[in-house]
């Protein structure tokens, strides 16, 4: 009997699906906030390469395309951090346990050697590259703080939902403080636009996920983002100025994000089309689908890849721009 971790997309029962949510265990935020993990949080402060993304009683700190460390437990088990050495072309994962404030700081110690050996390691193959590109975006669109931030903050990456998954979630800080929500599937590559990952995938993907449960659903995820924005801003990695009291009525944006691909190419057409057509058949518009283009993405080009209102686009101005920019 097919389940919804295994049935067909088109038969995923929404009605039955439950969610868990991304927010760390008051132990854990208890521990980064003055106990036995604050290293950690204190390395992820002071260092701008390196992100702390928030998971279901769990967290990720992200380094070059990969996990620096994934903490968990803490409530009947001790913390632990998890790194799996397939980062660095081999097998098996390294666990530390870090029950006291000195075992923090020896995890902390290790963490330039294990930078250092990330970067020697391109394995992975185009995946790890476009996670490492989604990093140096969303390093260019944090929101520790307002004074650096650009006109868009990223609040997470790697959102799962019933199968669906997005790049970022973020939203536009004018809106503040009752943003609207913004998903974003990120591309850098010709073949990540067709197949089972394509944009019409995708398109598919979000209609769904907006009209499952008359909208139910979507509600449920704005509620569990401002929960995760409440913990970051308590742990100083989103700004306690940033003024966020809510999500708005208004239903998520769509917006689909080039970066370090040449948007003019032909090969791009069909699957555009096919986007277009998942969207508007689902929602009857294409009102939501909006997009985005970083011509260059790499280490350096941290200015480049702010994200600034006037450079986010409606399905008509795309078509332009591609034939602007060609």
């Amino acid at each position: 009997m097919a389940t919804n971790k295994s049935c067909d997309r088109g038969e995923f029962d929404w009605g039955i699906y439950k969610k868990a949510l991304r927010r760390l265990t008051p132990a854990q935020e208890e521990a980064l906030s003055g106990g036995s993990l604050r290293p950690l949080l204190d390395y992820v402060l002071a260092e701008p390469e390196v992100r702390f993304d928030i998971r279901p009683n769990a967290a990720n700190i992200y380094y070059d395309g990969g996990s620096l460390l994934q903490l968990k437990n803490g409530t009947r088990l001790p913390f632990t951090g998890t790194f799996s050495r397939g980062y660095i072309g081999e097998k098996g994962y390294d666990e530390s346990l870090l029950d006291s404030l000195a075992a923090s700081e020896r995890e902390v110690q290790g963490f330039e050697k294990r930078r250092r050996q990330m970067e020697e390691h391109d394995g992975e193959g185009y995946k790890r590259a476009e996670r490492r590109i989604q990093q140096f975006i969303v390093r260019a669109n944090g929101g520790q703080s307002l004074a650096e931030a650009a006109d868009f903050i990223v609040i997470d990456i790697e959102y799962a939902n019933a199968r669906r998954k997005f790049d970022l979630v973020l939203f536009d800080c004018s809106q503040l403080p009752r943003p609207r929500l913004i998903f974003c599937e990120l591309k850098c590559r010709s073949g990540a636009l067709k197949g089972i990952a394509g944009l019409q995938r995708h398109g598919a993907d979000f209609g769904d996920f907006l009209r499952a449960g008359g909208g139910r659903h979507v509600e449920l995820c704005k509620r569990e983002y401002a929960g995760v924005i409440g913990q970051k801003q308590r742990l100083g990695l989103l700004s306690a100025d940033l003024g966020f009291e809510e999500f708005s009525d208004e239903p998520p944006e769509f917006l689909v994000m080039f970066a370090d691909y040449d948007v003019c190419q032909n090969e791009l057409r069909t699957p555009l089309a096919g986007l277009r057509a998942e969207v508007e058949l689902r929602l009857g518009s294409l009102e939501l689908l909006k997009f985005a283009h970083f011509p260059k993405a790499d280490h350096d080009s941290t200015e480049l890849l702010r994200l600034r209102r006037e450079q986010v686009m409606d399905s008509n101005q795309f078509d332009a721009y591609r034939k602007r920019a060609h």
